[in-house]
């Protein structure tokens, strides 16, 4: 950690796996509670930006193979590092495939392997089902912990 604000200092930002930075000149400043939020800013900012990146490089993929494939499926948000689906029931096998895949894979050559794994609810909602023009079953599916 000390290497990482060493090292924000002399550069003047810290950056993100993908190579994204974040300009931090208050490490150079002379009010001591000012310059210990930047050096807090240091530390955090290459761990939460890479974790960012990485789910944002996956939504993408995630939304090429949607459009490409004409999914029915959609993407409700991102909360952190999970991904909230309207899961179209009879695409269940391909979306969890893809989904799981590009999560995975967002960054293949980081040195650490990241995982993905999904959970379901069932929705309730019957306005939901009204809006639809197929009349089937949907689910939500959180797909998440990179």
């Amino acid at each position: 950690m000390t290497d990482t604000v060493a090292q924000a200092r002399e550069r003047g930002y810290v950056e993100t796996i993908t190579g994204r930075r974040r300009y931090l000149p208050d490490l150079r400043s002379a009010n001591a509670t000012v310059r210990a939020a930047a050096e807090r800013n240091a530390i955090n900012m290459p761990i939460q930006g890479s974790s960012a990146d990485l789910i944002k490089i996956a939504m993408v993929q995630i939304a090429r193979v949607a459009r490409d494939e004409n999914w029915c499926t959609k993407l409700l948000l991102q909360v952190h590092d999970e991904l909230v689906f309207d899961l179209y029931l009879p695409e269940k096998e391909r979306v969890l495939e893809v989904v799981q895949d590009r999560m995975k894979n967002a960054l293949p050559d980081l040195p650490v392997p990241s995982k993905s794994r999904p959970a379901s609810a069932r929705t309730g909602s019957k306005r939901i089902e009204k809006l639809e023009t197929k009349s089937v079953e949907r689910r939500k599916v959180l797909t998440s912990k990179f």
